[in-house]
């Protein structure tokens, strides 16, 4: 019997998955007593399509919806979008807005034309730079979101400079799901913040689309995303900026004219105050000072975390004016770094540098600039080079680095005791995507501060035309480690809500639990301890806690690898939800087969591949007499795992396929979950998606494809 892809494991697989475009659905109607105004209801008259625009806009309250017929709209002069108002292209037919001069069209909004609680979702931006420009009140631009949205071809008149979004004042901007494109005659970039609060950019895609085409065509940019802030205090600053689940790749090779400069960066973080980057996907950037997947530089509560970056790294700084500038509190962990065999290569490095760029010289001994810098847990899949230079040693902290090449040239660097100061940490920071309404429609949660200092949940609901935002209270109380057990977002208890559960502390300060928040749709239930039940072995943090509903009672379950019985026994231990609110821990047997060089990197995928309602776990490992396979652990009736191979058939493509890995997708639409990647298909091997479809019966069958959606809205790849 098939059943439609467990939703508390697509939502719990969102923290190693990249994103697959969503399709833009038409309005139906109206959800409340508003108008939906057609644009084309305005092109009449002789009016111009830029007058057109405007007029449709002017016609609608706060609350409407102004609808874009697809097609193409030819826009000599600029348009301005309403307070209150969403803008919707459609789905079926692309809503091209093409600015028809030689540079691109400003679409500039100012502190006199202020926008709240907008949407622009859908609407495909073609040689077009939209402006929020607000002023130091914050008081112009608040909850504005763009979703769905392309932005291609832009330019100015000096190469390599022309910008798609700028934000510059702004409450919480939210880019959801977007396409940046730049083929080699449009170079520039991409997003640029200044002074901004709780600005979110999520789940995007920046010089691809969401098919991670071969070659990268589109991929012609200087800089993906620059948070911009110069110096490290008061309003320079943007401040807590998230970053979570997107794509940047850079085309390799660019070609950059005598006099210009074409590359400055992936993502450019310099001043931030709170900047959380995690869960994304880098390539293409080189391995030079220009370079960099990520360059971070000043600022204060910096967290890069859990991201893939392929042919460079990350360059981290403080970067000094005459005067210590700081890099405070920092915490690089859990990256994964291919520099492709590049000889030589830093991988990542921290260092002090002075306004020419250079690391040497007496501020290097100069006391202030950098403090708490914290350099843990990284991969370093080719060896490359960790490099410490020109630095207070003392004030960084260097361990567990796997595969890193170690060189310290500043004495006292730490190599022990590198446990992020709980003071600081933010454990629970990024981007929590769920149903937390039980709409059907995802949400999501981001933990943040307050203006008077505290925290505060702040959701993020999805009214399907953008989303509304509610604060929903804090309660929350951390145990050293929080991090390493990570944030689970499923329906715990089976009200078809999602809730959040992660490791805290219940009761007396000194009792360790799983906390839950169960969610009401308007808020979350006070905080309930669900218990212990973890009993660690050394696979339990290397291969991490996963949720699903694998005895089909409708509550998500946790699942690791932990020990059993008092014999302590390897085993798959499942902590079974129960109607009490409650984890009861469960030996589920064993049967792994660990392939050495494979399991590891792609990890564990959970989904229903069988499709009798129970969710399974599945890996690259071993069959047989030492067969590569993917191996599924099929969840029975009698709560156990049953060890089953489901076949081969593996064709990678290299490097690419380690680097953007394995995940849960139903690619076909038929309720089964499927495994998906970026590999090869035909002889001689094309880079293709490839597709391991499940079914009834093992083993999976084979499938490939030039989309990652395949004529269907796919799961989003994360």
């Amino acid at each position: 019997m098939k059943k439609a892809l467990s939703r508390c494991v697509v939502m719990a697989a969102s923290l190693s998955m990249l994103p697959v475009a969503a399709v833009v659905s038409v309005p139906s109607g109206p959800a409340h007593a508003a108008t939906v105004i057609n644009v084309a209801d305005y092109q009449t008259g002789g009016r111009s399509d830029s007058a057109a625009i405007q007029a449709a806009i002017d016609a609608a309250a706060p609350g409407d919806t102004v609808y874009f017929p697809g097609g193409t709209y030819h826009l000599d002069a600029p348009f301005r979008f309403g307070s209150g108002v969403n803008h919707i292209g459609e789905a079926d037919q692309p809503a091209v807005l093409l600015g028809t001069g030689a540079t691109s069209l400003l679409l500039r909004h100012t502190a006199t034309e202020p926008l709240h609680d907008v949407t622009i979702r859908g609407l495909h931006f073609d040689n077009i730079e939209v402006q929020l420009s607000g002023t130091s009140s914050y008081s112009s631009f608040t909850n504005v979101t763009f979703q769905d949205c392309l932005f291609r071809n832009g330019r100015r008149a000096q190469p390599w400079e022309s910008r798609y979004l700028a934000l510059s004042y702004t409450v919480g901007v939210t880019v959801d799901r977007c396409t940046f494109l730049r083929t080699s005659d449009y170079g520039g970039l991409g997003v640029q913040l200044s002074r901004t609060k709780l600005t979110v950019i999520k789940d995007s895609w920046i010089g691809t689309t969401s098919d991670l085409e071969a070659g990268t065509p589109n991929g012609y940019f200087k800089t993906a995303v620059n948070v911009f802030g110069y110096g490290a205090t008061g309003d320079l600053r943007n401040k807590e900026t998230v970053i979570d689940g997107n794509v940047w790749r850079r085309a390799v090779n660019v070609s950059c004219p005598t006099g210009l400069r074409c590359e400055d960066h992936g993502l450019y973080a310099w001043g931030a105050d709170g900047l959380f980057i995690q869960n994304n996907y880098a390539d293409g950037w080189t391995n030079t000072s220009s370079g960099g997947s990520l360059k971070l530089r000043n600022g204060e509560d910096t967290f890069a975390v859990d991201n893939h970056l392929m042919r460079s790294g990350i360059l981290s700084y403080t970067h000094w004016h005459g005067v210590p500038q700081r890099f405070h509190r920092a915490r690089i962990e859990g990256n994964r770094v291919d520099m492709l065999g590049a000889d030589p290569a830093t991988g990542i490095f921290y260092r002090r540098v002075d306004e020419n760029g250079s690391s040497s010289g007496s501020f290097c001994d100069a006391p202030g600039g950098d403090d708490d810098i914290y350099i843990v847990g990284n991969e370093l899949v080719d060896g490359s080079t960790l490099d410490v230079r020109c630095a207070t040693g003392a004030e960084v902290c260097v361990h567990q680095n796997e595969g890193a090449d170690l060189r310290f040239l500043v004495p006292n660097v730490r190599t022990t005791g590198c446990l992020v100061p709980d003071g600081w940490d933010r454990p629970l920071a990024g981007v929590h995507r769920g149903d937390f309404n039980g709409d059907g429609q995802e949400d999501f949660l981001q933990r943040t501060l307050t203006d008077t200092g505290g925290y505060h949940w702040r959701a993020h609901l999805s009214s399907g035309d953008g989303y509304a935002d509610q604060d929903w209270g804090d309660d929350v109380r951390l145990v050293p480690g929080t991090e390493e057990y990570g944030v689970h977002v499923a329906d715990f208890n089976g009200d078809g809500r999602d809730d959040l559960a992660y490791r805290g502390v219940c009761g007396s300060a000194s009792t360790d639990c799983w906390r839950v928040h169960r969610s009401t749709g308007t808020g979350f239930m006070a905080a309930r301890g669900y218990g212990d039940g973890v009993y660690h072995s050394d696979e339990t943090f290397r291969f991490g806690f996963h949720p699903g509903d694998y005895n089909r009672d409708g509550r998500a379950d946790l699942a690791f690898r932990g020990n059993c019985g008092n014999d302590g026994h390897p085993c798959w231990r499942v902590l079974a939800s129960q109607s009490d609110g409650s984890f009861t821990a469960q030996d589920w047997g064993d049967g792994k087969y660990w392939d050495p060089t494979q399991t590891d990197g792609y990890g564990l995928l959970v989904g229903d591949y069988n499709g009798d309602g129970r969710d399974d776990i599945a890996y690259r490992g071993l069959c047989g007499s030492t067969d590569p396979c993917l191996r599924v652990h099929v969840s029975t009736v009698d709560d156990t795992f049953v060890a089953q191979g489901w076949g081969g058939g593996f064709y990678l493509d290299g490097p690419v396929t380690a680097h953007f890995g394995m995940r849960v997708v139903d690619a076909n639409g038929d309720g089964y979950a499927d495994i998906g990647y970026r590999g090869r298909c035909g002889s001689p091997g094309v880079p293709r998606w490839r597709f391991h479809l499940g079914g009834d019966t093992y083993p999976f069958t084979i499938a490939c494809s030039e989309s990652a959606v395949q004529g269907r809205p796919a799961l989003r790849l994360r």
